[in-house]
């Protein structure tokens, strides 16, 4: 009985230390990015499905991507409206929220920046957009967050690639989020999924 239960612990030590090794090969010899994706770190919400999480960290593949206090990928703005300051509100996909470019860079900020310029008005463009949203979820996010800023205008950057076909009619539609990731509503409640989000974004094994 002793001697098999030694060679089931070699067995096992013998497993796992080749298994480290191979994840030591493949991070030497071939240092990919590992994650299941680039962006930002998300959290889930019952309204949107997902959000970016508050003063959170993430990145575009080399480009580095902060959220603030609000969970938005741009600067503080106090929800309390500044006396003669307009405001402009923009709702949107990857492309609004300036996936592969510095925050700004996106379209929301070189807005704000024309504006400025060329008017005497002060105006602020809050970006609001997150990545992989569609139409449902931005009337989701202004209806339960965004309205709270009191935008003189609202701008939807509607990407006709995929809004145009992905649609949502409730909150059941949508995903949420694990460990910062973007999973289906069916594999959150799986009993592996957190281990497997763990494992897909340090693992070069997995």
């Amino acid at each position: 009985m002793a001697k098999q239960q030694t060679s089931l612990y070699i067995t096992l030590i013998t497993i796992i230390f080749s298994l480290l090794l191979v994840e030591l090969g493949l991070a030497l010899v071939y240092p990919s990015p590992f994650s299941m994706e680039t962006n930002m770190y998300f959290e889930p919400d019952p309204y949107t499905g997902y959000r970016i999480k508050a003063n959170s960290e993430g990145h575009f593949n080399d480009i580095p991507a902060n959220a603030n206090s609000q969970g938005l990928r741009d600067k503080e703005y106090p929800f309390e409206r500044t006396p003669g300051v307009a405001r402009i509100l923009v709702l949107g996909d990857s492309f609004t929220v300036g996936a592969r470019v510095e925050a700004h860079e996106t379209y929301a900020k070189q807005l704000e920046d024309i504006l400025n310029s060329e008017s005497d008005a002060a105006i602020e463009v809050i970006n609001t957009g997150v990545g992989g949203w569609s139409p449902y979820q931005y009337k989701q996010y202004y209806q339960h967050y965004g309205r709270v800023f009191d935008p003189d205008v609202v701008i939807v950057g509607f990407f006709v690639g995929n809004d145009t076909y992905i649609v949502h009619f409730s909150e059941a539609d949508l995903r949420t989020a694990v460990r910062g990731r973007r999973v289906s509503q069916r594999a959150a409640g799986r009993k592996l999924t957190k281990l497997k989000v763990l494992l897909y974004g340090n693992s070069h094994l997995a």
